[in-house]
């Protein structure tokens, strides 16, 4: 799905942070046997996702890409 639809998703409140991290866990899990990820913190992308879902819930002005996964790749 395009960031912008993911934004605007989150935004319009059809799905929150914590239900993008956990597909996208559930994704990352599915990789394991590839070795596609060296570290996976869970449980801090949950947290994280939580925070972002009450602060849009508490209305507070949120960044484009906030409660949006990602994930970074070292080269």
């Amino acid at each position: 799905m395009p960031v912008a639809a993911l934004h605007a998703g989150l935004a319009g409140g059809t799905f929150r942070a914590r239900d993008l991290i956990e597909d996208v866990l559930a994704r990352a899990e599915a990789a394991a046997p590839f070795n596609a990820f060296a570290i996976i913190d869970a449980e801090a992308a949950r947290a994280a996702a939580d925070d972002s879902d009450k602060a849009r819930a508490a209305g507070r002005a949120m960044g484009p890409l906030a409660g949006l996964p990602v994930s970074l790749k070292d080269l």
